[in-house]
């Protein structure tokens, strides 16, 4: 099984040794670097940055970053295959390695977009109404263009209303996207510089996962299990209105801060 840091370091190692074959193709002489490898190294930057921060989005859905992963290694398979072996393919299987190669990689970006918008804490309606704009959007246009790809005859250019209905799949994805995100950023807790009332003064007690022995920690510090010292950290995140406004111990459902309602999961003494 691979893990996630073997492969950002299977990335990085790729991301070297293009930048090894740049550094080749501006040092030496011109010509003397084919272009087979400048088209690779910069496939090979592109892919691997994508990569890198698809793995570095904080997402639980594993399946998808895994799929997402998988589509993008066998798009660049393919284009990689179409760049050192064009000249011995035939031109069906040319085109057939085309079309796949262009399949995979639209999928791979459709689900790139669900592993980044999905886990928004989005509050407000029309956050949420736009992030499930940008998804449906962005989930039909790459069904909808995979079929073209592979079904259309070659040379064919594609009818008026498909390509239409094209641009407004990808015009709707990108704008719900970028709306979503906006949202979200824009009703986000801020970073305040009030470290809170609790810091590093709350006894937690646990089971450790590893060996189900019993662990005593304190919020925010690290601690070990003293079976199998495991090593944990509890994290106590307390809540704040969207002003910074601290909620700790407050029973109403006004903020005193900005006058804002207060979500009932954030109240003090909330039911679990």
């Amino acid at each position: 099984m691979i893990t996630r840091r073997g492969l950002l370091r299977g990335v990085l190692g790729l991301l070297g040794l293009g930048m090894l074959a740049a550094i080749g193709a501006v040092v030496f002489p011109s010509g003397y670097v084919s272009l087979e490898v400048v088209l690779t190294v910069v496939m090979t930057g592109l892919y691997g940055l994508g990569a890198l921060l698809v793995s570095a989005i904080p997402a639980r859905k594993t399946r998808t970053r895994a799929a997402c992963l998988i589509t993008a290694g066998l798009s660049f398979a393919g284009y990689l295959g179409l760049i050192w072996l064009s000249g011995s393919m035939s031109w069906t299987v040319s085109d057939w390695v085309h079309r796949i190669s262009g399949s995979a990689l639209i999928v791979s970006l459709a689900l790139a977009q669900r592993l980044i918008l999905i886990p928004l804490p989005i509050r407000s309606t029309v956050g949420r109404v736009a992030r499930r704009a940008g998804l449906i959007a962005g989930a039909s246009g790459a069904a909808f263009a995979c079929v073209e790809i592979i079904l259309m005859p070659d040379g064919v250019i594609p009818d008026q209303l498909v390509a239409q209905l094209l641009m407004v799949a990808v015009i709707v994805a990108v704008g719900g996207s970028i709306g979503a995100g906006v949202v979200w950023f824009g009703d986000r807790k801020p970073e305040h510089a009030d470290p809170g009332l609790l810091g590093a003064g709350v006894a937690v007690k646990l089971d450790c996962p590893r060996c189900g022995g019993p662990i005593e920690a304190r919020s925010n510090r690290e601690a070990r299990c003293g079976g199998c010292r495991l090593k944990v950290r509890v994290e106590v995140d307390e809540p704040r209105c969207v002003c910074g406004y601290l909620l700790y111990e407050l029973v109403g459902a006004v903020c005193p801060e900005c006058g804002k309602d207060v979500p009932e999961a954030d109240r003090w003494a909330a039911p679990a």
